[in-house]
């Protein structure tokens, strides 16, 4: 689980506080204090913000220990509101409200026909793909332009005009492609709901797209 430890006073000192999940504004928490040192362990990344909500300046920071907040080049020497990022053991983006990281955040891991449903569609001001790579369209239903993301992060609108992004799908080859041939509902296996994701084994125009061991079934066939 990722996590996070913030201090009062500079060179990990003074009183601390330990936070695991998304905090929009520091001083809604016990640590109303004004953050001067931060420690990051193995295996977490954070993003630091300057404002609440989650605007303003943005450091994105991997484990270790930093002894000043001002060293990190934050205006005001300290932040206001900080995010983690998700584990990433299964095809995973970030999509963001707006520009540079900020504002609202989803984490996607499967495909998404109409982002309208999640009240993102038009709206992805930028990105940060954590694990395969990702095919975002113009158009729901993937349809339109296209185009491929890889890992990495993508600051801006992700390579079209005013936002306009309406689905998008994980395009990895570690993703198998099953087609349902079973018609009865009686004879069909149950489906084993994907921990990070249990939409993912809903039949979609009678394919089930899901990450390897999340359905019972053998795959019959392989997407070209």
């Amino acid at each position: 689980m990722a996590s996070i430890t913030v201090y009062n006073l500079e060179y990990l000192c003074g009183r601390s506080e330990t936070f695991s999940t998304d905090v929009s504004n520091l001083f809604d928490t016990n640590f109303d204090e004004k953050v001067q040192s931060v420690h990051i362990p193995a295996g977490s990344t954070w993003m630091l913000y300057q404002k609440n909500g989650y605007q303003g300046q943005v450091k994105i920071l991997g484990p270790g220990d930093y002894n000043t907040v001002r060293s990190l080049g934050l205006q005001n020497y300290s932040f206001s509101s900080l995010r983690p990022f998700p584990s990433a053991t299964v095809p995973t983006v970030l999509l963001f409200k707006d520009s540079n990281y900020r504002g609202r955040m989803v984490v996607a891991h499967c495909k998404l026909s109409e982002l309208a449903t999640i009240g993102f569609n038009d709206a992805i001001s930028s990105a940060i793909v954590l694990k395969s790579n990702w095919t975002f369209y113009e158009d729901a239903d993937f349809k339109g332009t296209e185009v491929v993301l890889t890992p990495g992060r993508y600051p801006e609108p992700i390579l079209f005009k005013d936002n306009v992004v309406s689905s998008i799908k994980p395009t990895d080859s570690s993703i198998i492609v099953y087609r349902h041939i079973i018609t009865s509902a009686a004879a069909r296996p149950s489906p084993v709901p994907c921990p990070t994701c249990p939409t993912m084994w809903c039949l979609h125009a009678g394919f089930r797209q899901v990450p390897p061991g999340c359905f019972t079934s053998k795959p019959t066939t392989r997407a070209q």
